[in-house]
């Protein structure tokens, strides 16, 4: 594992120069967790995680005197801290980490079970067998935005045009009903509409017949009513939202992929530098992975971490408008 772990971290330092400051003089560390939840639950969760981590460091060679565990105001705040100094681990969602890019270096990702089907081709996962997850894989550190086919007439129609090997086109799709979520949804509204932007330079707002449906649930309900032809959901949606008659995965299929859906994570600031990042990773796998640390991540859900690098957030930046790096 440690080896492993090394090989990310030395990803990161060649494209960050600036996490190869110094560490020696460090005798507290700073760990700032975000709002999500009440200030006052975060910090009364979390702190058994000082005594936690101060152990897990010192059995890695880092002696600090005492970990400090804040939550800040907003995630910008946190963001900017760790970019000042002030702050040294952050945990972050994508969004926010891609907006300080420049200043930290992504070291863990929240990790979930992997799925059986994680093809970016659309009729690669319309064989009609049920998408489930593998058990116990927890490495998954993103996740898609899928849209799916109902069985509706007009439904029928794409996935017929998707599973005999063609494209679609603007015209196929521009009219059909297409349920969506709220505006701020990443899987139901923000990479479907970056999927729309790449493919025919349109989005939701083009498409007279989208509607919010209120959730994963009625989108689903919707498809299987036919009251919508189409519905933005996230990959393993159909497992936790079946049809109430009928085999879900037999009766929809899927027409398109978005690009991975980063999941939120922990970074770190610029001035820390690589080897204390790759005991960072060490020390909160560790912990994670420890049954009777679960409340401590529980309060963000995580129940796993896996090594990331600024390459999985590479779908974040295109959703946020900013300059990716793999194109």
């Amino acid at each position: 594992m440690k080896k492993l772990l090394s090989l990310t971290l030395l990803l990161v330092s060649v494209f960050v120069l600036s996490a190869c400051g110094q560490d020696d003089t460090m005798t507290e560390l700073n760990v700032v967790f975000v709002p999500s939840r009440d200030a006052v639950d975060i910090l009364e969760v979390t702190a058994p995680l000082e005594a936690l981590l101060l152990a897990e460091l010192n059995a890695l060679g880092y002696e600090f005197e005492k970990i400090n565990i804040e939550v800040s105001a907003d995630y910008a705040a946190a963001a900017e801290a760790a970019s000042a100094g002030t702050a040294d681990v952050v945990f972050l969602p994508g969004g926010t980490y891609v907006t300080y890019a420049d200043s930290l270096v992504p070291i863990l990702a929240a990790a979930r079970n992997s799925l059986t089907k994680s093809s970016s081709n659309a009729a690669d996962w319309n064989d009609g067998l049920a998408t489930q997850e593998i058990p116990n894989s927890k490495d998954a550190t993103t996740y898609l935005s899928l849209l799916i086919a109902g069985p509706s007439p007009a439904g029928r129609t794409l996935a017929a045009i998707i599973n005999g090997g063609d494209d679609l086109t603007w015209d196929d799709i521009k009219d059909v009903s297409f349920c969506t979520g709220g505006a701020t949804s990443s899987a139901s509204y923000i990479y479907p509409n970056l999927w729309l932007t790449e493919n025919f330079s349109k989005t939701i707002e083009d498409m007279p017949n989208a509607t919010d449906a209120g959730g994963y649930g009625g989108s689903i309900s919707a498809l299987e009513a036919e009251t919508c032809d189409i519905a933005a959901i996230y990959g393993d949606a159909r497992m936790h939202n079946p049809f109430t008659a009928g085999d879900i995965f037999a009766l929809t299929d899927v027409i398109a992929v978005t690009v991975p859906i980063a999941n939120d994570g922990i970074q770190v600031g610029g001035h820390i530098n690589v080897k204390l990042a790759e005991a960072l990773q060490i020390a909160f796998m560790n912990l994670i992975n420890d049954d009777a640390n679960a409340a401590i991540f529980d309060i963000y859900s995580h129940s796993a971490y896996s090594p990331m690098t600024f390459v999985g957030y590479e779908g974040t930046r295109k959703v946020s408008g900013l300059d990716t790096i793999l194109d």
